[in-house]
């Protein structure tokens, strides 16, 4: 059964599994035992029971999602393991682990800032660090759109 923007349907897992007989071709199947399933072109949920954090959890990984891999203080995108975090106030100064004191820093940076605040270093934030809003301005990383339908059922950003 061939799917586009205009024609598609919603299963449950034995409505897949009758709609899976027959097959459309292109090998795309999961062998479980006693059946095989096609692998769906896309999954959309539609029943959710479970409970909705709207907040993004705060870790390592969210604030270097957040800053987009680029020092807070000299700008630079680099990879990761030339990064580490940094406390803007520092943690021997009273300083916590929270969204709005802690920024990536380059290693460099990092070292020259030290323990002192960033204007005693002669430093300056490229911006003020805030917890990230949801869901869209932590950028996810979709990867390659390979079906156009699928604009249908996930956001995209115009220049993605």
């Amino acid at each position: 059964m061939a799917i586009s923007a205009e024609n598609y349907a919603t299963h449950d897992f034995d409505g897949w599994l009758r709609a899976s007989e027959g097959g459309n071709g292109d090998g795309s199947y999961v062998q479980g035992v006693g059946y095989r399933l096609r692998v769906p072109e896309a999954v959309v949920l539609t029943k959710y029971d479970g409970y909705f954090r709207k907040q993004i959890r705060f870790s390592r990984r969210s604030i270097f999602e957040r800053d987009a891999s680029i020092c807070q203080y000299c700008g630079r995108r680099l990879e990761r393991s030339k990064l580490t975090l940094d406390h803007i106030v520092p943690r021997s100064r009273g300083g916590k682990s929270v969204w709005e004191n802690m920024v990536v820093a380059c290693n460099a940076c990092n070292d020259r800032k030290r323990d002192l605040l960033p204007e005693e270093a002669g430093m300056r934030l490229l911006k003020r660090p805030e917890p990230p809003g949801w869901p869209y301005d932590v950028d996810v990383q979709l990867g390659l759109i390979r079906k156009p339908f699928w604009r249908r059922f996930v956001a995209v950003k115009p220049d993605a």
